[in-house]
């Protein structure tokens, strides 16, 4: 095991871009993405935010006070990312241009994963207080998220 990245607020999330050499981190409780590109044998080379939640209008607002990005999958060229605590999945381009916003009715969204065909799939709760902790999994086909861009 070698050490990667330290000092992050809650590391969650990542998701590596072979073509880029780029790891995507969520660092929850900072409420932002970190891009970190690597060299050949996988050190960090530089790091920088990618998505800063608080300057996106898509973003910025959020109820719950432990609210941030969660999960990430990246697949051909756009980033899903899980907004836990605010039932929202935001989707991102490889520049970090955000492209949509989709809701979902788990308030506690954690994970996300694409197919090989463009579908992507959300996981969550719809509370985290009260067991049995009951969630579902939902999918948004390409036609589905591709609405607003």
């Amino acid at each position: 095991m070698t050490e990667v990245i330290k000092g992050l607020r809650y590391a969650n999330g990542v998701a590596f871009d072979p073509i880029s050499r780029t790891l995507y981190v969520s660092e929850h409780l900072n409420r932002r993405i970190m891009a970190l590109q690597l060299d050949a044998s996988n050190r960090v080379m530089a790091s920088s935010v990618f998505v800063d939640f608080s300057k996106h209008p898509a973003t910025r607002a959020f109820t719950y006070p432990l609210a941030g990005p969660d999960g990430i999958a990246l697949w051909s060229g756009f980033l899903a990312v899980a907004e836990y605590g605010e039932g929202r999945v935001h989707l991102f381009d490889r520049t970090g241009k955000h492209l949509n916003t989709l809701t979902v009715a788990m308030t506690f969204v954690d994970t996300v994963v694409w197919d090989s065909v463009g579908n992507f799939y959300a996981a969550g709760a719809f509370s985290n207080t009260q067991p049995p902790y009951e969630g579902q999994v939902v999918r948004f086909s390409p036609t589905e998220w591709r609405l607003n861009y």
